[in-house]
């Protein structure tokens, strides 16, 4: 009986010349200009593909030993540790359905294995994807709706709390510190937070505000406000934009989450204290 032809899948490892265009872009452009015989290119250059290739072998050609030594640790490294964050983010928002497609088609192809996959990605701006990708009935052959059409409220349940626990995990790795507030002096008080299972912070209550100045009232508004700023940006940014927001609201807020006519103003001067006590419902009267 015939044993097959089966294969351990392939593991993922960066090439060289991934590295040299990642950190010598510039360098690149420079030779597939040459190659080219032209004074500049672009990206949308005719032929750009084919001759950035050429560009690579050139200068990986030219490279010296020390720098060859160099260049196979630092794939050995990122074989080892993964691409860092940002160029995940760029690829996923590229590659993601091609990736799992191709996987879900060789392992039908190879094993017969059939597979629903629920999975998540971070999108360049910070914020977590949760997908579902099936290809059952297509590659069976068989005339199907897809599992997700068939199956809409327990999939729909799945990416719900798949994307939850990401968002814990999220928050376990973004918290940092645990004190906000005051921060304008190392003498000045301070508020330590606890969080949600999601990773929002909390103030704790009851909360001491006794001797609080403007600053420090402006400073717990500002440390809490980008609590939950680098929550939504992944760990971007701790630093809300907010005259961009006052602006531009409907770059960072959806539409349909906006009141009409709605316009976000600034507090009125020396109100720090008054408004920030409103909003985190802090009863000042008792902390006189």
């Amino acid at each position: 009986m015939s044993q097959g032809a089966g294969r351990k899948s392939n593991s993922w490892k960066p090439k060289r010349t991934d590295l040299i265009w990642r950190d010598r872009e510039q360098d690149v452009m420079k030779e597939v200009a040459r190659v080219l015989g032209h004074e500049m290119v672009t990206t949308q250059t005719p032929r750009f593909l084919g001759a950035r290739q050429t560009a690579l072998s050139r200068i990986l050609a030219c490279q010296t030993a020390a720098e060859r030594t160099a260049l196979d640790a630092e794939v050995e490294r990122i074989s080892r540790e993964g691409n860092p964050e940002e160029i995940k983010r760029r690829l996923a928002g590229k590659f993601h359905k091609k990736r799992v497609h191709q996987a879900m088609q060789d392992q039908y192809r190879e094993i017969g294995l059939s597979s629903i996959v629920i999975a998540a990605y971070t999108r360049e701006d910070g914020k977590l994807v949760v997908d579902a990708y099936d290809r059952i009935s297509e590659l069976t052959g068989v005339a199907l709706p897809s599992f997700e059409q068939m199956y809409s409220n327990e999939m729909l349940t799945m990416k719900a709390s798949l994307l939850k626990y990401l968002l814990a995990i999220r928050a376990k790795q973004i918290q940092g510190a645990t004190t906000i507030g005051a921060t304008v002096n190392a003498e000045g008080p301070k508020v330590a937070l606890t969080y949600t299972a999601a990773g929002f912070p909390i103030l704790p209550r009851p909360m001491s505000t006794r001797g609080w100045k403007k600053d420090h009232w402006e400073t717990l508004f500002m440390d809490y406000m980008g609590c939950h700023y680098k929550l939504a940006t992944g760990g971007n940014s701790s630093h809300p934009p907010y005259g961009d927001i006052q602006q531009q609201q409907m770059t960072f807020i959806e539409n349909k989450y906006l009141p009409q006519n709605m316009k976000i103003a600034q507090a009125p001067p020396g109100d720090s204290r008054a408004s920030t006590s409103v909003l985190f419902q802090i009863n000042t009267e008792e902390n006189r």
